[in-house]
C-alpha cells in the first residue's frame, strides 16, 4: 500500500466506528504503517498492534499467526495451565528451545492484578510466546516482540481468550496417542518439512482415523521420490 491508500484505509477505519479503541486517523495511519512493516494487514493491524511509550506491541494472537505463517518457525504447546505455560519453538523443521512462564514468575515480576488472577492461563501463554519470540524466532517482527501488558498496557482483550490449538498441536499429540517409532517420527518430520502446511493436514486427517500405514506409506513414497 502506497501513502495515499494506507490514509484513505486509516480514514475508513476510524471513521466506521467499528474500532472504539481508535482516537484519531493519525493514530489508524500510524497502527496500518506499523502492521505494513511487519506483513500484517491493515485489519490484523488495528486490531491486534498498540503502541505503548512509541513502540509497537502485538496481541500475542497476532503474533502466534506470525510465527506460523513464517517461513522458518513454528511452535507447539508442550504445558498449558493456570500455573504454568511451555512453548517449544521449531526453526527450519528442528526444535531451536523451550519458552517457560510460570505463574510464580508472574509473581516476582509483580503481576498480580485482577485480570492476571482472572485470566492466568491466557496471560502465561502471551508470556511465555512473547519470550520465545524474542529468544528463538527474533526476525518475525521487525522489531522486540511484546504484548500490551508487558510495557504497562492493558492486555489485547483477544489474548484472555485461550488459544486454539494448531495443527502442529494436534500432529503432535496424535503421534503420541497412535504410537510411533523413532524411526518413523524422523520420516514424518522429514516429509513434513517438503510441504509443512500441506502435509501437516494430510496427516492430521489420516491420524484422526487412525490411518496410521496410509501416513507411512506415503511419506516412504515422497522422502524415495525428493531423494
Amino acid at each position: 500500500m502506497n501513502h495515499d491508500e494506507i490514509r484513505q484505509t486509516a480514514a475508513a477505519y476510524f471513521h466506521s466506528g467499528m474500532f472504539p479503541a481508535l482516537k484519531n486517523e493519525a493514530q489508524a495511519y500510524v497502527l496500518i504503517q506499523a502492521g505494513a512493516s511487519m506483513g500484517v494487514s491493515p485489519m490484523d493491524a488495528v486490531q491486534g498492534i498498540v503502541l505503548i511509550q512509541g513502540k509497537p506491541t502485538l496481541s500475542a494472537n497476532l503474533l502466534g499467526s506470525l510465527v506460523k505463517k513464517h517461513p522458518r518457525y513454528d511452535y507447539r504447546v508442550l504445558d498449558h495451565s493456570d500455573k504454568v505455560c511451555r512453548i517449544e519453538f521449531i526453526q527450519d523443521g528442528e526444535p531451536s528451545g523451550v519458552s517457560e512462564f510460570t505463574l510464580e514468575d508472574a509473581r516476582k515480576a509483580g503481576l498480580n492484578g485482577q485480570t492476571w488472577k482472572k485470566y492466568p492461563d491466557a496471560l502465561l501463554f502471551a508470556r511465555a510466546l512473547t519470550q520465545g519470540v524474542r529468544w528463538y524466532a527474533p526476525d518475525v517482527t521487525t522489531a522486540a516482540a511484546y504484548t500490551p501488558e508487558e510495557l504497562g498496557g492493558e492486555p489485547a482483550a483477544e489474548d484472555l481468550e485461550p488459544p486454539a490449538p494448531s495443527p502442529m498441536d494436534e500432529l503432535a499429540q496424535l503421534v503420541d496417542e497412535i504410537g510411533f517409532s523413532d524411526e518413523e517420527k524422523d520420516g514424518l518430520r522429514e516429509w513434513i518439512k517438503l510441504d509443512r502446511e500441506v502435509h501437516t493436514a494430510t496427516v492430521v486427517d489420516l491420524l484422526r482415523d487412525g490411518n496410521k500405514k496410509a501416513v507411512m506409506a506415503g511419506v516412504e513414497f515422497e522422502i524415495k521420490e525428493a531423494a
